[in-house]
């Protein structure tokens, strides 16, 4: 046997429930709630399981180690379950839970999300799209360096440039390969 006092902290914010209790020596083992605040005997290695009550949850179990509980320890599990083995002074701490969202405000607030969602999403899908149709168009141009007269070849790359369908560098570059290729070949720069 040892004897105990459990609490609950916030007063009223949750229950306990031991197992297997014999509350004095000659009694049945029975599974009850504990009352608070209350020195009782009980069997050594009685579990007491610690229950939130709505908007409360379990925060974690403490031994209180002076009596006006200036100096604790933390003791039993995440779950909420205690093992009492020794005498002292046990209390569970609960923590109040954020309100919920009330149901009126989901829609909208899953309307913002998606919408920023998509709103983020679809300037970098077109980005996407767009730099690689340019670069479809940069790799066209290269390969048709030496196979067409160097007008037709410049006039096609200011169209595709001025139509947005190659960028600034993709210009550049087209230009300075077609003047390379044509001064190396000979012919006069037009």
């Amino acid at each position: 046997m040892v004897g105990v006092t459990l609490n609950i902290h916030p007063y009223n914010s949750g229950t306990l429930t031991c197992y297997k209790v014999r509350i004095c020596w000659n009694s049945n083992l029975i599974t009850i709630s504990i009352p608070t605040n209350i020195f009782l005997f009980i069997d050594s290695g009685t579990n007491c399981a610690a229950q939130p009550k709505n908007n409360f949850g379990f925060d974690g179990w403490v031994e209180n180690l002076t009596p006006n509980r200036n100096s604790t320890i933390p003791v039993g599990d995440s779950s909420g379950n205690l093992i009492l083995d020794r005498y002292g002074t046990f209390t569970a701490n609960f923590k109040p839970l954020p309100p919920a969202i009330p149901p009126e405000y989901l829609a909208p607030l899953y309307g913002i999300i998606v919408s920023s969602v998509i709103g983020w999403s679809i300037p970098s899908i077109i980005g996407w799209i767009r730099g690689k149709v340019q670069r479809r168009n940069l790799k066209e141009c290269l390969t048709q360096i030496g196979k067409l007269d160097k007008n037709t070849l410049e006039e096609k790359i200011t169209r595709l440039y001025v139509d947005g369908k190659i960028n600034d560098s993709h210009h550049q570059l087209l230009i300075n390969k077609i003047t390379e290729h044509y001064e190396s070949r000979g012919s006069p720069i037009k």
